[in-house]
Order: structure tokens, then C-alpha cells, then sequence
């Protein structure tokens, strides 16, 4: 795969299939862009596919700064240094987020915006009860600091609990060379101190929001709140599914997708 080598010296693996309107996937926590396997198949005889694995992830260079403003501006760097813009980009989970800092900070790089399993605030507070509570990110962290492997394997059962999961799937999740600890626990920081439900309202793009009303870790009622606040948006929920439609519903997912790109493949 080659690599984009960022303004500051980081080298962002990424990949490139096909022709056409760009799409741009990023990825969640402690994953890499391999988990797009099945997206890539499917929209890259159709559209450019773009992967792009985040700093610190996949074969993307570490580094000691993990902020979503940061990672929002290497996305821009990425887009803009590529010709690509503007892009459909999707984003799931904390993929989602930096997606939304994305949309708010830089909307002229943008076409349209896929949200998936994704919340605007990942711990609950009292003004924000759909988030999961900070003891569970400092019982990951500890879990973690013991073992990496195992911490990310649970992880990973958490996102696909209760679904019917096939070999392919389960490999393409759990079967990896996970970023460092002190990577994994840098980011877990981004996720615990950053609230992002102010940008929701400066997003003008045509936004899709796909969520799994069984999903464990990013709650179907923050979904619903970031649709309450985002202008041109639609909400495609799905009752049997968790954390990851795209791996474990991704005929349903891609058809979805593919049918609202192609609402706005006309245009700019």
C-alpha cells in the first residue's frame, strides 16, 4: 500500500481502488482499514475507494498527539494532498467522530457525510446520559496495561455480541496487530475529554447516520440525538444489529450507502 507522508513528517498508509466520485472510509479505535474489506469489493467498480489508516494505526506512523483536531486536520492535509476533494466521507465510530470535526472544521472538502455507530460524545455526563460511563474506559485502560491482545479480542466480542458471526468477520476484527498500549490509552484520553455535540449544528453536508439499535458501545439514542441537530440528515437504523453493520450486515449496509450516494452522484 503506499503512503502519504503528512507536512510533519507522519507517513498515513492508505489505499485507492477504482474510479469515480470519491469515497473516503475511516476506521474506528485500535482498527485499521481493512475492516472497509467488503465496502472496497463492492463500490470500487462504481466509485474511488479510499482507505485510510489514522495515525498510529494499521501502517500509519505513531505519534504523541491524538486530538480529533489533529486528526481532522490530517485528513484535510490527506484529501487536499491527493487532489481528492471533496469526498463522500464515511466514518465509523471514532472514525465517525474525527468525520464530524471534519465536516465542521473543514466543509469545503466535503460532498457528504456518513455517520456510523457513531455518538458525538463517547462518556456520559448529566446533560448527555447516551454515552458509556468513564469506568468503563479507566477499567479498558487497566485491562489494557495487562494485556493488550486479550483487552482488544473482548473489545472486539463486545462490538459483534450477540450476532451471528462468521470466521471471515471475525478475523478481519480480532485477528490483528493492534496499535501500542500507550497508543490505545492516548486515544481512549481524545475519547474521554472531547464533547462534539456543538459541531453537529455546523454541518451542512447531505448526512446519512447508520446505526444499530443493538449496539453496545455507541448507543442508538446518541444516534437519534445527532439527527435531532444535523440539518439534511437521515437516520437508517437496524434492529439486529451491533457495533458494525458494514462487517456483519454489509449487503444490507452497502445497499444502503451505495442508494444514498447515489442521490447526490450528480452533483459537485
Amino acid at each position: 500500500m503506499p503512503y502519504f507522508l503528512t507536512k510533519s513528517g507522519l507517513q498515513l498508509n492508505y489505499d485507492v481502488s477504482g474510479e469515480g466520485k470519491p469515497i473516503l472510509f475511516l476506521h474506528g479505535w485500535g482498527m485499521s482499514s481493512r475492516v472497509w474489506k467488503y465496502q472496497v469489493e463492492h463500490f470500487f467498480e462504481k466509485f474511488k475507494t479510499i482507505t485510510l489508516d489514522l495515525r498510529g494505526h494499521g501502517e500509519s506512523s505513531p505519534s504523541d498527539d491524538y486530538t480529533f483536531d489533529t486528526l481532522a486536520g490530517d485528513v484535510k492535509e490527506f484529501i487536499e494532498g491527493l487532489s481528492l476533494g471533496p469526498v463522500s466521507l464515511v466514518g465509523w465510530s471514532m472514525g465517525g467522530s474525527v468525520a464530524i470535526k471534519v465536516a465542521g472544521t473543514y466543509p469545503e472538502i466535503l460532498h457528504s457525510l456518513i455517520l456510523v455507530s457513531t455518538t458525538p460524545k463517547f462518556v456520559a455526563s448529566e446533560d448527555f446520559p447516551y454515552g458509556q460511563p468513564e469506568a468503563m474506559l479507566r477499567r479498558l485502560e487497566r485491562q489494557i496495561d495487562r494485556d493488550v491482545n486479550r483487552a482488544m479480542v473482548e473489545f472486539c466480542s463486545l462490538m459483534v455480541e450477540g450476532e451471528p458471526i462468521i470466521e471471515e468477520v471475525w478475523e478481519t476484527v480480532a485477528v490483528n496487530e493492534w496499535p501500542s498500549k500507550e497508543i490505545l490509552k492516548g486515544y481512549l484520553k481524545t475519547l474521554a475529554d472531547t464533547d462534539l455535540r456543538g459541531e453537529l449544528i455546523k454541518i451542512s453536508h447531505p448526512t446519512m447516520i447508520v446505526h444499530g439499535m443493538l449496539d453496545r458501545i455507541s448507543s442508538h439514542e446518541a444516534a437519534v440525538f445527532m439527527a435531532d441537530r444535523i440539518k439534511k440528515v437521515r437516520l437508517e437504523s437496524h434492529h439486529d444489529e451491533g457495533h458494525a453493520p458494514f462487517l456483519t450486515r454489509p449487503d444490507w449496509f452497502n445497499t444502503e450507502l451505495e442508494g444514498f450516494l447515489n442521490e447526490f452522484r450528480s452533483g459537485n
